[in-house]
């Protein structure tokens, strides 16, 4: 049994662990309410002692386990707005729980939420290796298609709003329990996949250990020809 001490979060200097903390949380998907309430009491009391990174990944924590208080929101976010040193991963994932905050019943219209821009240049192509192998089935798509107002979507074909999502290791909980069994996806990931969702799009998950045991361009082939066309058929 996991038994985590709350008080230990109330000493000041410790905001870093509280940030960790809540991110690991959501990262094992663990539903522990009166840890999150705890953590965003703290957080709000102590607000302007946390850095915009660690504001940013409290967000994203909150956001991954359905965190459904705006005001919280709201409050974290006008403090990392500010700041334009935040790298690209974090303006990604800043964008993301945007989109997750208008979604919320809570939401209040007319209250001025903000999205960083990001340029395509900014962003890296993920696995040119799919992606040339969707272009020799004749699957017409784009590596990285933005959507309004500045969410990408990977390997997207914009006509029928399918996305392929290729799973890296660091997308599943890997532990000495699941390393032999079916992986589960994290919360990272499944937040990500309901942003996408709520924007009207389909997702097709590639998982790492499928892809790379595919030896040849053939078996690759065959492969994405099968779970697109599965997916057609299931939808």
């Amino acid at each position: 049994m996991l038994i985590i001490k709350m008080d230990k979060f109330d000493s000041i200097g410790n905001e870093v662990s509280i940030a960790k903390t809540a991110w690991a949380f959501a990262t094992f998907n663990i539903k522990a309410p009166e840890l999150y309430n705890k953590l965003a009491q703290v957080t709000l009391k102590r607000l302007d002692l946390f850095d915009s990174i660690s504001l940013n990944r409290i967000m994203w924590a909150f956001a991954c386990i359905g965190w459904s208080k705006s005001d919280f929101f709201y409050s974290l976010t006008k403090s990392i707005v500010k700041d334009q040193s935040l790298d690209i991963s974090h303006k990604v994932r800043h964008n993301l729980i945007m989109l997750y905050l208008q979604n919320l019943e809570s939401f209040k219209d007319g209250v001025s939420i903000k999205f960083f821009y990001i340029s395509n240049i900014e962003l890296s192509v993920q696995n040119p290796q799919l992606s040339a192998a969707l272009n020799r089935i004749g699957w017409k798509h784009q590596m990285q298609y933005r959507t309004p107002p500045g969410v990408f979507i990977p390997m997207a074909q914009i006509e029928t709003k399918i996305s392929l999502q290729y799973h890296t290791i660091h997308d599943y909980i890997v532990t000495d329990e699941t390393i032999n069994s079916s992986p589960i996806l994290n919360g990272d990931a499944l937040f990500k996949e309901k942003i996408f969702q709520h924007l009207g799009w389909t997702i097709i998950h590639i998982p790492y250990f499928d892809w790379l045991s595919l030896e040849n361009d053939y078996d690759q082939e065959a492969y994405l020809t099968y779970i697109i066309t599965k997916k057609s058929l299931s939808s």
